[in-house]
């Protein structure tokens, strides 16, 4: 037997407009309503809950045949809630994000069944009183509530079918009727009070655990200066210094400045044979352009032309010193 649950929202008179018009159609405000917070829940739902679900539910179902047993990961059980959810609000979900030839116009508006829209809505004195303002806030709560439960099912039957190791979809899997009852009652003040009763639904919108800020500071510098520390150790020891006035020389390396989290170091590849890694940073005459292998280097007050003359030393080292080697 199903645990039932009451959640009551109340909102205060001075929250609505004094002078707002009479609601003479909830059906269009409800179309508007669940909409709203059907596109509210999906954004949510990809960025907090299943990141990259579009890339993982185009992998799952590339890979689905009935009856084969499949390893899947939380995000993927997610993902394939995510997909069976927006399959029941919207028809031709799959078709709109996830089939590999889309249709042409992606801002088409989201076509949401009727059927997804299982309103039982009562108003104590009937529902003339009602005023957009008073409608727009009823029929979000309710949207909210109605989608939620969805929610819930679909990540429920996900879960299932993980566990059996097999996925599935089709028509009719998650429950037409969501089984919830909504009443709405306004107070003398002004006030409306919204309740709404169905199964009892476990907190599935939590967000992702995040750290303090000083924490995430902490840990970004330690990461930073870890990179620093790498990019020192293959820049340090004697390599070879090239421009085109001077020619070759032999030096100790350019290391970039200990005070790295104000040096712009960046990892390149270079336009030579084997496109061997390289890193640019500022060093006080200008830019350095440093090869990681072979050792070489080249500087100037441009950037680009301090990797243009590195090209040029890493083709003539080629050529000099390792005739049949590309430059790895």
């Amino acid at each position: 037997m199903r645990r039932l649950e009451t959640i009551a929202f109340t909102a205060e008179g001075a929250r609505f407009h004094g002078r707002s018009f009479r609601c003479d159609d909830l059906s269009y405000a409800a179309d508007r309503a669940v909409h709203g917070i059907y596109r509210a829940l999906g954004k949510h739902i990809r960025r907090h809950l299943a990141p990259g679900c579009d890339k993982r539910i185009r992998r799952l179902r590339a890979s689905f045949k009935p009856g084969r047993q499949l390893q899947h990961t939380e995000k993927d059980t997610v993902a394939w809630a995510y997909m069976m959810w927006s399959s029941r609000l919207e028809p031709l979900a799959t078709v709109r994000m996830w089939e590999e030839v889309r249709p042409r116009h992606k801002g088409v508006a989201h076509q949401l069944s009727r059927a997804a829209l299982d309103y039982h809505f009562v108003a104590e004195d009937g529902q003339h009183w009602l005023r957009r303002d008073h409608a727009e806030w009823l029929l979000e709560h309710v949207s909210a509530v109605l989608l939620r439960l969805i929610w819930s099912r679909a990540l429920a039957l996900a879960q299932g079918m993980t566990q059996a190791g097999e996925l599935a979809w089709g028509p009719g899997m998650l429950e037409e009727q969501t089984d919830l009852r909504f009443r709405a009652a306004r107070a003398p003040s002004g006030a409306l009070r919204l309740t709404c009763q169905g199964p009892a639904v476990e907190e599935i919108f939590k967000p992702r655990v995040t750290h303090a800020t000083s924490d995430r500071k902490q840990a970004a510098a330690q990461m930073l200066e870890q990179r620093a520390e790498r990019i020192r150790a293959q820049c340090r020891g004697p390599c070879l210094r090239f421009d085109f006035q001077s020619g070759w020389a032999a030096i100790d390396g350019t290391l970039p400045s200990r005070d790295f989290a104000g040096t712009d170091v960046r990892r390149h590849r270079l336009f030579v044979p084997g496109r061997p890694v390289f890193y640019l940073f500022r060093v006080a005459q200008g830019y350095c352009a440093r090869l990681v292998h072979p050792p070489i280097e080249a500087s100037d007050k441009e950037p680009w032309r301090a990797i243009d003359t590195l090209r040029h030393a890493a083709m003539r080292y080629c050529e000099r010193f390792s005739p049949n080697a590309r430059a790895a």
